[in-house]
Formats: structure tokens, C-alpha cells, sequence
């Protein structure tokens, strides 16, 4: 289902200022991601902070907001360790080196508990302090000091764990492990995708071209983290179909619900592609119409979304008038 992307463009100079409809020349410069359209869609004050307020368009700009940008939390650290640790095995099982089940867990559980030792220190003020720090992950639950931070960080690093094991023995995924041995499949592979007036990138998982069929995979924590990704598949098939060559009936998107050690599997057809291309050049348009608010520094075209859910998650509260008070509701 199409989700329409909230956000206003508010009459800035009193009636004297107009929104027009962005130019082509406009659109080829946005550059659309799947994740970037997600953060637009979820709060258009967290895609301020994230794509122009932290990435030095700004002269003397605060470096306040450009450590805060780098914080994580603690969903998106423990996926991120999932995909490091899961690459590597594949990577490793191609030149002979198995790793054990328990190798694989003990590596992402001391990855994740460096990072809640290293946050559970790191100071609240920082303006004046270390502008570059040292490159490392920051938990922002610590950062926040929220009272539940331990406790929350415990369970998702045993969520973590879980996910691990079931990669590494569940045979619900024996064939994507194996697929992944393959010297020819793509691991952690970046793609483009072609025939659209934007530039438009991402990252699949894995993927094999075998005979005259193509499969991507697509590895998910799984749990208590859904949500609606048709349009991410949709673009993985796109990619694949030019990619690989072949036609969209022959491309099988698998998504590991790791977790919950289920595996789905769904076909992608053209009048699906077709879709995901009318989303997103919709999704370029509206990224075009922001442009310049972002690039001359107008915060207050980017509403923000105060919802208690996503100000909880999201690292730039402390820069947010609205998401501090959603969040201490």
C-alpha cells in the first residue's frame, strides 16, 4: 500500500513566498535511498538534522549535531551487528574458515557490550568537547541516560544472539547459507537502479544468478521489528532484473525473518516495478520541493512528527523541541 509522506511547506515571508513545482534539473539531483525516503516519511525534522543541518553545508556548523547524527540506537546497532557478523561468515566459508555457532555469537555479543560500556561514559554536553571523537558507535540510550537503559539494551542483545543462532543452524536458511558460499554471489553488494528521472541507490544483502533465475536476500532481524517493506523489495527486484538480465517473473526476493526463523519468498512482477517507480519519483518530487528550505538552513519547513514511538528512537531529541516533549510524556 502507498503511504503518503507528511510534511508542510509553510508560507515563510507572509503570503510573499510561493511553492513551485520542481524542475527536472531539480529532481536529478535528489538522491533517493530507501531508507532516506523512510526517515522523510517518518519525521521530516529528523531528515533536516540527518541530510543537511550534520553534513557541513553549513559554515561553522555545530558539532553538537554532528555527533548526535552519529549515535545509534540500540534496533539499529544490534542490525548492524547482525550484517557484519553474517557477511563475515559467508566471506570466511568461502576461503575454508567455518566459524561455530558459538564463535559467530560471542563476536556480536562483545561488539554490542563495548558499545553500552563506551556509551554508559559518554558526556551529555558536548558542544565544547571532542568534535570528531574517535569514530566508535554511541548507544543513545545512554547518551540519554534514559532510566531503562540497561534493561532495554540487555534484551535486544539478547534478541541479537538469537537471530544469530537461528542464521547459523535453523535449515529454514541451510540453502541462503549455502547460496552465500557461492564465490559468485554478492554479499553487502551496492546497487543502482536505472531508468529514473533521480539518482537512486541501496544495498542488498545477498544476491545469485543461477541459469536464467536471480534471488536476492534480504536478512531481518525479525521480532518485534516489521513494518510494511514491499517498496524495499520492489527495488531490489528492479535492480535485479537489469542486473542479472533476466525477466521480473524470474527474480525470487527471500526475506529471513531471523528471530522468529521464518523464511518468506515472493515474486516480483512488472506491474510491481511499475509501482515502485511511480513511488518513488513521488518520493523525488517531494525530496526536490525541500531542497533549497534544507540547503539555506529553514528549519521550520520540516515538521516534526511527534509521535511518542518515533521521538523514543530517534537520536536528534535532545536538538527537538517537540520530540523532548513527546518523549518525556
Amino acid at each position: 500500500m502507498s503511504h503518503q509522506m507528511a510534511f508542510d511547506l509553510p508560507d515563510f515571508s507572509k503570503g510573499e513566498e510561493t511553492i513551485q513545482s520542481p524542475s527536472s534539473d531539480s529532481i536529478r539531483k535528489v538522491a533517493w535511498s530507501y531508507s532516506r525516503r523512510g526517515t522523510l516519511e517518518q519525521c521530516p525534522r529528523r531528515y533536516y538534522y540527518t541530510y543537511y543541518a550534520s553534513n557541513g553545508l553549513f559554515k561553522n556548523g555545530n558539532q553538537e549535531i554532528k555527533f548526535v547524527k552519529r549515535l545509534q540506537n540500540r534496533h539499529e546497532r544490534t542490525g548492524q551487528i547482525l550484517h557484519l557478523v553474517i557477511s563475515t561468515f559467508l566471506r570466511k566459508a568461502r576461503s575454508g574458515e567455518s566459524w561455530t555457532t558459538s564463535r559467530l555469537c560471542s563476536w556480536a555479543e562483545n561488539l554490542f557490550k563495548q558499545d553500552c560500556e563506551r556509551s554508559r561514559n559518554v558526556p551529555v554536553d558536548i558542544e565544547n568537547g571532542i568534535s570528531d571523537f574517535d569514530k566508535a558507535t554511541y548507544l543513545q540510550e545512554f547518551y540519554y541516560r534514559e532510566p531503562e537503559a540497561e534493561a532495554i539494551c540487555e534484551s535486544a542483545k539478547n534478541r541479537l544472539l538469537t537471530a544469530v543462532a537461528e542464521f547459523a543452524e535453523n535449515e529454514v536458511f541451510a540453502g541462503l547459507r549455502n547460496t552465500g558460499i557461492n564465490p559468485q554471489a554478492l554479499i553487502e553488494y551496492p546497487i543502482k537502479l536505472i531508468d529514473l528521472p533521480c539518482r537512486a541507490t541501496g544495498r542488498i544483502d545477498l544476491a545469485h544468478h543461477d541459469a536464467d533465475e536471480a534471488i536476492v536476500v534480504d536478512w531481518k532481524m525479525g521480532g518485534t521489528q516489521g513494518g510494511d517493506d514491499s517498496l524495499q523489495l520492489a527495488t531490489y527486484g528492479m535492480w535485479a532484473t537489469t542486473h542479472f538480465g533476466v525477466s521480473p517473473d524470474r527474480v525470487h526476493i527471500h526475506k529471513a525473518l531471523l528471530v522468529d526463523g521464518n523464511l518468506t519468498s515472493s515474486l516480483i512482477d512488472e506491474r510491481m516495478i511499475m509501482r515502485a517507480k511511480v513511488r518513488i519519483i513521488q518520493d523525488a518530487e517531494q525530496m526536490a520541493a525541500l531542497d533549497n528550505y534544507g540547503r539555506t538552513g529553514i528549519l521550520e519547513a520540516f515538521t516534526p512528527c511527534a509521535q511518542r514511538a518515533v521521538c523514543a528512537l530517534c537520536r536528534f531529541r535532545k536538538l527537538c523541541e517537540e520530540g523532548r516533549a513527546c518523549s518525556n510524556a
